[in-house]
């Protein structure tokens, strides 16, 4: 993190039970962190933010747009399936994955395909690929413009997909 002293690595477990073991990893590398449930502001020498409860991306998400525009899609270096590249796409971030999205596959050969993210083979890939969009914030905040453009695309797809079963649906009951 030298290299960017003001680098806050905000880190948003699946589950969020494993957050003991990352913070203890977080410690062993002396990195100083905070965790998203103990209420405490970030401080400047903050490095790593762990989000230790559920509920919480589309603000992460938001975040992240408004700062470094880069998000690294957790879990798709190994196979647990990795996360929706779809949830990052919409806030417009520069997207960075694995190779093993099995349950999101169509969607990031989409992005993939419209240079809306970049696959990622492993830790040395990653930090040579997150090295470069922070270097060049033109590039990430493109990269992250045309995820958005896919995502928006996907939801208007949803949106016509919910205009027609609308009628086949159980209407809410009005208040008399």
């Amino acid at each position: 993190m030298s290299v960017y002293p003001d680098l806050l690595c905000i880190l948003a477990p699946r589950h969020p039970d494993r957050s003991d073991a990352i913070a203890a990893l977080a410690g062993e590398a002396c990195l100083k962190s905070i965790r998203r449930s103990s209420g405490m502001a970030l401080s400047t020498d903050t490095q790593v933010y762990l989000v230790d409860s559920l509920g919480q991306m589309g603000t992460l998400h938001a975040v992240l747009a408004e700062g470094s525009r880069v998000a690294f899609l957790g879990g798709s270096l190994v196979p647990v399936g990795g996360h929706n590249p779809l949830e990052a796409a919409h806030a417009g971030l520069a997207l960075l994955f694995g190779p093993m999205i099995p349950n999101n596959r169509e969607s990031a050969d989409e992005l993939l395909g419209l240079a809306a993210a970049r696959e990622v083979s492993g830790a040395d890939t990653l930090l040579a690929a997150v090295r470069e969009l922070m270097a060049d914030p033109a590039r990430a905040a493109r990269m992250g413009a045309q995820a958005q453009t896919v995502a928006a695309a996907k939801r208007a797809g949803l949106d016509r997909i919910m205009i027609e079963l609308a009628p086949l649906l159980p209407q809410p009951e009005r208040a008399p």
